[in-house]
């Protein structure tokens, strides 16, 4: 029978869980159910962990049998995970009376065990089993693996720091002060990957990343309680929310990934409560951690790794050891320009080059752009290598190829943005069509000026130093087209009608994408009734008010923000009252321009309505 026909899997250890994981499927055998067991039911020569995986994302439940061979069991524990990760109800069974139930996942000793010698909790079970047991997912917010050239000695000593938890969060730094592009995002992404972590952390891994212009603190919180809790609450301060998410934490054994943290007051709110929960906090400033962290510093790579990194996808003949070596050496042993530079050779190389040769226009380009040996830990050396290396990366492209690079400037930083809102940006600059545009990105990816993309997701995500370059690049005007641009795009996707916003990206920017453009809309659309009612039930009451920050010129924008802002608790749990939010907050206000928003509101009050 197809593993897709089950709808239970059990999941045990044949050494001393087999005689009850046969009771348990002849029991449901009686009741006309049917179970997938891993051993028995398998396919010869097809890898049988894949089938057990596979089989358990199709089923409802899974019986786990626990013994203490199955507790002992990385093959059990990753089943089980893999079930509470996709919402499989799991009912285990205390198979061995002598198993310290103190000693069992917390998550366990949360759940109702059933004694196979007690004859009503067999029947429980049983009848458990026969109805839905589809739960709620353990959270997983893993960002998509990347091909990582590894980095041994710094990934094994966060790995154990994570693992034996130290009494403060586990930090990712570096000793150069603003240092970027060192590779500490992503290692922190290949920890989240890593078998023992995963299997450490039964509660789910959480993952958030601030930036420098990333969306708030409190903003971000609100989104993990959320996931955490089924529930979106409405907060007005970031400490209000940095306990409801300690909370919501509880005793929860959980990996929580702080990325990119710029601010000490930014971390806070993410460090409080949570005994059981791991912190992970990537940051280019040491001092942002709080003074009971472990720090592992993670700077230049080894000659080694640099090596690796330039060599990646070119079987290099051995007597180019010592060139890639000095090209190494030259740039810095940096991960990012590595990156960069072994995107170039590979480009050239695909084009019929060889890598001899492409090595040597590498090097002359850096040469004639000025691009010696620099000293790492010098900030300003640091920035003028990565922009020369760009420069050097870029001058292949073809002028129209390096004007799209350029145009994503006006993305925001630390943020991923959908392949789509990147194809119209292209249709509107370049006239491209979806499959032009398509190759564009793919190019800039695989020659490393963007990060990874992440087809599942379709989104596109640029490095701070990048994005930064590239505004350098445009200059204010620049820019400001753009942005143009951007708003010309978003309204052909909406037909110009900004009450029917694509998706959640351009609900979330498309305020800033029109003040970053000079249009007056960005003024107008936060005192329209028709837009913000469209952005609350596109969005969330939180979203809606950020719209409004930093605080917007006009008197009426700025008072309709603030009553907003006083009615995100209400909103949050009952969008339907954002009319009474606002003319509730503003009637009485005598303000001339806030007449036409009244106006609009009122008409659209709850038919039943309690007034003072």
């Amino acid at each position: 029978m197809a593993s897709g026909e089950h709808r239970i899997f059990i999941s045990y250890s044949r050494h001393d869980g087999g005689r009850v994981a046969a009771r348990v499927k002849q029991a449901l055998n009686e009741r006309g159910l049917t179970a997938w067991r891993d051993i028995e039911d398998m396919i010869p020569g097809d890898h049988v962990l894949a089938q057990a995986l596979e089989a358990i994302e199709q089923a409802e439940h899974l019986v786990l049998i626990l013994t203490p061979r199955a507790l002992a069991s990385d093959w059990v524990k990753r089943e089980w995970s893999h079930a509470r990760a996709n919402g499989v109800m799991i009912s285990p069974i205390l198979a061995d009376p002598t198993i310290d139930k103190t000693s069992l996942p917390r998550w366990i000793q949360s759940v109702d065990l059933c004694d196979p010698n007690q004859p009503e909790r067999w029947t429980r079970l049983l009848r458990v089993l026969e109805d839905k047991g589809r739960v709620r997912r353990v959270p997983d917010m893993t960002p998509p693996a990347v091909d990582l050239v590894a980095r041994p000695a710094e990934f094994e000593r966060i790995k154990q720091a994570i693992l034996a938890p130290p009494a403060g969060p586990v930090g990712i730094t570096t000793a150069l002060r603003g240092g970027g592009g060192f590779g500490k995002t992503m290692l922190a992404n290949a920890l989240c990957h890593d078998e023992d972590i995963r299997l450490d952390f039964p509660d789910g891994l959480l993952h958030v990343s601030l930036g420098k212009e990333g969306r708030s603190p409190t903003a971000l919180i609100i989104d993990l309680i959320e996931l955490l809790t089924g529930d979106r609450p409405g907060f007005e301060d970031a400490n209000v929310a940095a306990a409801q998410l300690a909370q919501a934490i509880g005793e929860a054994r959980l990996l929580l990934v702080i990325d990119d943290v710029w601010s000490r007051g930014d971390l806070e709110p993410f460090l409080r409560g949570g005994p059981n929960c791991v912190r992970l906090v990537t940051t280019r400033n040491i001092a942002v951690l709080p003074p009971d962290s472990v720090t592992v510093n993670v700077d230049s790579m080894t000659g080694d790794e640099s090596v690796a990194v330039l060599a990646r996808g070119l079987k290099p003949d051995p007597a180019l050891a010592a060139r890639l070596a000095a090209l190494a050496d030259r740039l810095g042993h940096w991960a990012q320009l590595l990156a960069m530079a072994n995107g170039w050779l590979r480009g050239r190389v695909t084009d019929g080059e060889s890598l001899g040769d492409s090595l040597e226009n590498f090097e002359r380009r850096l040469t004639a752009r000025g691009l010696t040996a620099f000293d790492p830990k010098n900030e300003k050396e640091r920035e003028r290598s990565i922009r020369l290396c760009i420069e050097a990366s870029l001058e292949d492209l073809p002028a129209t190829d390096a004007d799209r690079l350029a145009e994503l400037a006006v993305l925001p930083e630390d943020e991923p943005t959908p392949l789509a809102i990147i194809e119209a940006l292209w249709a509107e600059t370049g006239g491209l069509d979806d499959i032009e545009a398509d190759e564009l990105y793919r190019g800039f990816a695989a020659a490393s000026l963007t990060q990874p993309l992440d087809l599942g997701a379709r989104t596109l995500l640029l490095h701070d130093n990048m994005l930064w370059y590239l505004r350098e690049r445009l200059g204010p005007e620049g820019l400001r087209a753009a942005h143009r641009a951007m708003v010309a795009a978003v309204d052909r996707l909406c037909g110009g009608d900004w009450t029917r916003l694509p998706n959640a990206y351009a609900w979330r920017h498309a305020i800033r994408h029109l003040r970053e453009a000079g249009d007056e809309r960005a003024e107008t659309l936060l005192t329209d009734y028709a837009w913000l009612k469209a952005k609350l039930a596109a969005t969330s009451a939180q979203d809606l008010f950020e719209s409004f920050v930093p605080e917007p010129t006009t008197e009426a924008t700025r008072l309709t923000g603030r009553a907003l802002a006083m009615g995100v608790p209400t909103l949050t749990q009952y969008r339907e009252q954002l009319p009474v939010q606002i003319a509730g907050r503003l009637e009485r206000i005598d303000a001339p321009i806030l007449a036409p928003l009244l106006t609009t509101a009122k008409a659209d009050f709850p038919r039943l309505l309690l007034r003072p």
